[in-house]
């Protein structure tokens, strides 16, 4: 067999894979089937048919043991209700400091995942506990706080809380795959204590960090550049808050600060380069560059990454030692069978996904892409004229013309392989980093490359030292400058909504056709392409049928998107506060493929409502703004007109009775007298695909009685979402029952008496009640309507249908 390790890694990522998938009750069915196909294909002499089902078994094994609690005292069957409890345990890993910036003000706050031994609740005594969680706690995190250290911690135990709107990021599916459910907040570190006695010395790894940050700072200033510096040799995280690292995610250059294969390669091929000088011989290069590989990945905090770049490149380095043939797609899924049997979670890891799909692209497709394009870049001589009478400039200007070939193939191959990973994770489409990463990659190796030199020479020559980071500094500033370039060319980046996954399937199959080389003969070539053909225009077709239902999101900070079919009549009211614009906005926005906002409608200009507009117009392109009749006295409200003038967005201002797009405006009604940002909020209502909406940010008596005028008749009124007051739970009640709405969505924190909107059976809906959800508890909702049917997803994960006049709840 060519790749002899090929199969088993399919074979046991697929029954890990399939683990997941299987439904409660059902887990036991795959099991079955893998080990009677085994043995069943033993019996016929099917080796590889019993060799791929035996592997996939041990994966769901695997799989299975690491999700399923087998102690009785595993956190995992712990209710969730957060609970003050004190808890001992072991340090697992590095303290992660992060630094978030809020209104001019930097908070800091230290993660750490700690082991569980015991545990107490409300002073009890304590009983044994199995299982981590993660902890955050505000401050840095003393000397004494390392892995490996027992502690003590008094904090609040809750489940990791989720997204604040469906189809954003999943944090706590993220650390369940890491084996992780719940979340520990402690107040300060003054909560902890060590547990050692006497204590247990830190150890290297932990001392090396600081030393290795002060040697590169060495000669240069306190900025950006510098701790970027930190982040891409030494793996600081803390450097890469969300202002920094936008750029980079948007030109497509993020992976250079991960400690990745381009670090693991750097390194080892100059400690091999540097032994074969001196004449050591393979084995004992291989004998001395693992060891300082695995050295280089301690030393920077174990980090996922860097155990794979490691684990990927030791094998490497060992074959070359031991003069085995080298087969880059053997060694790589030896790599990943290896990384999985030890933890199987990383396969639904982000970093490990496109690390190996970054990997196998650029062995699969780089040199396809290479061939084509010097086939059509090059410029051959004559080959009747003598070599002696060619032009001085031919052979070099082909050469640095196949340098450029060649660096484009692999940006192309490694664009193409990540591809549907990039739109799954991060909703981005950037083909501007074909050419950011041209440029950009080389320089990181430059500055990586003084980096290490700096480290090499800090301490018998500081000097030297300090050259070598100002080097490092000056690439990293033009790294930082042509990466902001590259974010900002029209053009170059595109959110991208996120098909579903069987296209994703689909496309890697497709792709990889001509990689193995499946079409090399005419008609092989032929049925590639009809089914490409095919495949684009079912693609196609299902992108046509989902513009045909209308997306209502509701999310954080009354905050509403309507996404119907073009972009005539999509609107955006109220864009939150700053931290709900950045954190489920904006998100909302990018996830769905949003790259310009027809119209913003600040319904309400408050902070709370409006403070987020500025940021949104800072991101996404907007045609214009749609304010009220009145101009409000908040200082939010005059800064959003200053800066939407300065970016020439056109200001439109309505009143009662007029229409934005397919919505009219029922209020406020007028007065003489300006009232207060509440007062003078605009009401709307709409039809959406056969669904009338009302957008009721209040309730008063006035509102009360025009919509008792203008709406005789009960029923014509599908969804209500409105922040409702506890002072106007009357008023909101008689107008609920007056229009007899099938849904109330409250965006307001505050509760209201859910007795009254509950009080009928919960599967069928009597003609005078309603169902009544509120963001506080169920998290962003999104509705998708189509034809007067409604489906609908809470954050929570809560799913339910509207239908006629019925409601089907789960």
């Amino acid at each position: 067999m060519k790749r002899p390790w090929l199969l088993p890694a399919v074979g046991f990522a697929g029954g890990i894979v399939i683990a997941e998938w299987l439904a409660s009750g059902w887990e036991w069915t795959f099991p079955a089937l893998a080990t009677g196909t085994f043995a069943l294909a033993r019996r016929h002499g099917r080796d590889l048919i019993a060799l791929v089902a035996g592997w996939a078994a041990a994966g769901w094994l695997a799989w299975w043991s690491e999700q399923t609690p087998l102690s009785e005292w595993d956190l995992r069957l712990e209710q969730t209700q957060p609970a003050l409890v004190e808890v001992r345990g072991k340090v697992s890993e590095m303290p992660v400091l992060r630094l978030n910036q809020f209104r001019g003000r930097t908070t800091v706050r230290t993660t750490v995942a700690v082991s569980l031994e015991a545990w107490r609740i409300d002073g009890h005594s304590w009983r044994p506990i199995r299982g981590q969680v993660i902890t955050s706690t505000h401050g840095s995190a003393p000397a004494q706080v390392f892995s490996g250290q027992r502690v003590e911690i008094v904090g609040l135990l809750q489940a990791v809380p989720g997204p604040k709107a469906p189809g954003l990021f999943d944090y706590p599916a993220q650390l369940r795959f890491q084996g992780i459910t719940h979340l520990l907040e402690a107040e300060s570190f003054q909560d902890w204590r060590t547990l050692d006695d006497p204590p247990i010395p830190r150890p290297w790894s932990a001392s090396f960090l600081p030393w290795a940050q002060r040697a590169l700072a060495a000669g240069l200033p306190d900025d950006q550049s510098t701790r970027l510096l930190w982040a891409m040799t030494l793996g600081w995280r803390t450097a890469l808050t969300p202002a920094v690292s936008s750029a980079f995610v948007e030109s497509g250059t993020m992976h250079v600060f991960a400690i990745s294969g381009l670090h693991i390669a750097l390194m080892s091929g100059v400690w091999v380069a540097v032994l074969r000088l001196v004449r050591v011989q393979r084995e004992w290069c291989g004998l001395l560059v693992v060891p300082g590989m695995w050295l280089y990945v301690a030393a920077t905090g174990w980090q996922p990454s860097a155990v794979r770049s490691a684990v990927m490149m030791s094998i490497v380095v060992c074959g070359w030692a031991l003069r085995r043939p080298g087969d880059v797609l053997n060694s790589l899924s030896l790599a990943a069978l290896v990384i999985l049997v030890i933890d199987p979670g990383e396969l639904f890891q982000a970093g490990f996904q496109l690390s190996f799909a970054a990997v196998a692209g650029l062995t699969l497709w780089a040199p396809l892409f290479g061939s084509w394009g010097e086939r059509l870049l090059t410029f051959p001589a004559d080959p009747m004229l003598p070599e002696t009478l060619r032009p001085w400039w031919h052979d070099s200007f082909n050469d640095g013309l196949h340098a450029l070939v060649n660096s484009m193939a692999i940006s192309a191959a490694a664009l193409v392989a990540t591809l549907p990973l990039t739109i799954h994770y991060f909703h981005l489409l950037s083909p501007i980093s074909l050419l950011a990463n041209v440029v950009v990659v080389p320089l990181s190796s430059l500055a990586l490359a003084a980096n290490v030199a700096a480290l090499a020479t800090y301490l018998w020559c500081p000097s030297v030292a300090e050259f070598f980071n100002a080097g490092a500094w000056l690439w990293m500033e033009a790294m930082t400058g042509l990466s902001r370039w590259f974010a900002r060319v029209p053009g170059g980046v595109w959110a991208v909504a996120n098909p579903a996954p069987g296209w994703w399937a689909a496309y890697y199959a497709f792709l990889l056709a001509p990689a193995w080389g499946a079409i090399v003969t005419v008609s092989r070539r032929r049925i590639w392409l009809m089914a490409g053909a095919s495949l684009t225009a079912v693609a196609a077709g299902w992108f046509l049928w989902t513009q045909t239902w209308t997306s209502l999101a509701i999310l954080p900070g009354e905050a509403l998107v309507v996404d119907a079919p073009g972009r005539g009549n999509d609107l955006v009211v109220n864009s939150g506060g700053v931290v709900n614009a950045e954190r489920a906005v904006l998100p909302w926005l990018r996830a769905h493929g949003w790259n310009r906002i027809p119209r913003l409608v600040i319904a309400q200009a408050d902070a709370a409502h409006a403070g987020g507009a500025t940021n949104i117009l800072k991101r996404i392109a907007t045609s214009e703004i749609v304010v009220g009749p009145r101009n409000q006295r908040s200082p939010i409200f005059r800064g959003l007109l200053k800066d939407a003038e300065q970016r020439g967005i056109e200001i439109v201002q309505v009143h009662r009775a007029d229409a934005i797009g397919s919505w009219e405006v029922l209020g406020p009604e007028p007065r003489s007298k300006l009232g207060s940002a509440a007062e003078e909020a605009l009401i709307l209502e709409g039809a959406v695909a056969g669904t009338r909406i009302l957008i009721l940010p209040r309730v008063t008596p006035a509102i009360l009685r025009q919509l008792q005028d203008t709406r005789p008749t009960r029923g014509l009124i599908d969804v209500v979402v409105t922040a409702v007051s506890p002072s106007r739970e009357v008023e909101l009640n008689r107008l609920l029952e007056h229009i007899g709405p099938q849904l109330v969505i409250v965006t307001d924190e505050n509760s209201w008496d859910r007795s009254r909107a509950n009080r009928r059976p919960r599967k069928q809906k009597s003609p005078t009640s309603w169902r009544m959800l509120e963001i506080a508890e169920v998290g962003g909702v999104e509705l998708r309507i189509r034809k007067g049917a409604i489906s609908a997803q809470a954050a929570n994960g809560t799913n339910w249908e509207l239908g006629g006049r019925g409601i089907v709840m789960p």
